[in-house]
């Protein structure tokens, strides 16, 4: 809710003021700042394993092939990648944006192990596991697999021990945040696998990633078409506990065009869904005091089953169930977010309605 509102009215701010003024580029430096807050914030909710993922049937084949050309961009000329892939479908039921920030994560882990340079092998496959091989973490079975190998320096047994601890690093001051790994296994422990580690000092290190197998057919992805403006603007209830995120919700639809009703908390907005005419569609946080989203969305729908609903949330413990709750006429927008992620989320759920250009 912080980094919400301090990267909203920052962007409210340096919206109003010409690029030549010095104080645009000081508001630009607090959203930069912002969004930095931001992104170690996710690190350390997907350790956490409290981040909303959305997951799809990917071939595991295809989306590390789909990342190579951006791999090799960021390791540079020193580090060769490699692929070996399974002859037969590696499906996997997975959110693909925090697989690939898993892929980004451990290979630039396995760049910076090799200094001088190397080789960077990504293999896909299914592979059977037992009990004994990871503990009490994965039943026995088959799994999709994902290793990640490095020609680099190995870790000795007290690195490998602390490998996945938040924080801890063996790079100098300022090269490392110590949160790679640990993100890796917060995200791949969310989507019910495991992370397993097989170093050495001086024969380099294997991430092993295994993910619950599917047999299930992967997932269209629809194309990302922008909705046409069709002159329309909504009318929308925004259910909010925290103020600044509220008045920062309400200002925004605002200056975008649309009609805002603002309620503090799930028993608020039922009285003023009965005071007011029919609303297009309802934003509301998840966790708030006396009745939280939930609750209100299926109160809502008693009366009408198709309202659009976008979920606007830090994280969520269930956020499988959160996004089913949606029953296929909403979304999930999380915090913190920017105007145009805002105005493009709303712009999906609803395409018929338009947005002004002076949205701030």
């Amino acid at each position: 809710n912080l980094l919400t509102a301090i990267g909203g009215y920052a962007e409210i701010v340096r919206n109003g003021l010409p690029p030549g003024d010095p104080l645009y580029d000081d508001a630009g430096e607090i959203l930069r700042a912002a969004q930095r807050a931001a992104d170690l914030t996710r690190q350390l909710l997907a350790f956490g394993r409290r981040q909303v993922l959305t997951p799809h049937v990917l071939d595991l084949r295809s989306a590390v092939d789909q990342m190579l050309v951006m791999l090799r961009r960021l390791i540079g000329e020193r580090v060769e990648i490699r692929t070996l892939h399974a002859a037969d479908p590696v499906h996997a039921q997975v959110d693909r944006g925090q697989l690939e920030q898993v892929l980004l994560n451990l290979v630039l882990n396995a760049r910076d192990a090799m200094p001088d340079g190397g080789i960077v092998t990504i293999r896909t496959g299914i592979s059977a596991r037992t009990g004994a091989q990871h503990g009490k973490e994965l039943t026995p079975g088959e799994y999709a697999e994902i290793a990640v190998t490095d020609t680099g320096i190995g870790m000795s047994a007290e690195v490998r021990a602390r490998a996945f601890d938040p924080f801890f690093t063996t790079k100098p001051v300022g090269k490392g945040s110590g949160l790679g790994l640990s993100t890796v296994y917060g995200i791949v422990k969310q989507s019910g696998g495991s992370v397993a580690i097989d170093s050495a000092p001086g024969r380099g290190t294997t991430i092993l990633v295994h993910l619950p197998l599917t047999a299930a057919t992967p997932t269209a992805e629809p194309a990302q078409a922008t909705p046409q403006p069709r002159g329309k603007a909504a009318k929308l209830l925004v259910v909010e506990d925290e103020p600044l995120v509220r008045d920062l919700l309400q200002r925004t639809l605002l200056r975008a065009g649309h009609t805002v009703v603002t309620a503090q908390n799930g028993e608020q907005a039922l009285l003023q869904a009965q005071s007011h005419a029919d609303f297009d569609a309802v934003i509301t946080d998840v966790v708030m005091p006396h009745m939280g989203g939930r609750e209100l969305i299926t109160r809502l729908r008693r009366t009408n089953p198709t309202l659009p609903v976008l979920f606007v949330s830090g994280y969520s413990d269930d956020s499988e169930s959160l996004l089913r709750a949606t029953a296929g006429h909403g979304a999930v927008l999380t915090k913190p977010f920017t105007s145009a992620q805002l105005q493009e989320a709303l712009a999906r759920l609803l395409p018929d309605t338009a947005t002004t250009s002076k949205a701030g």
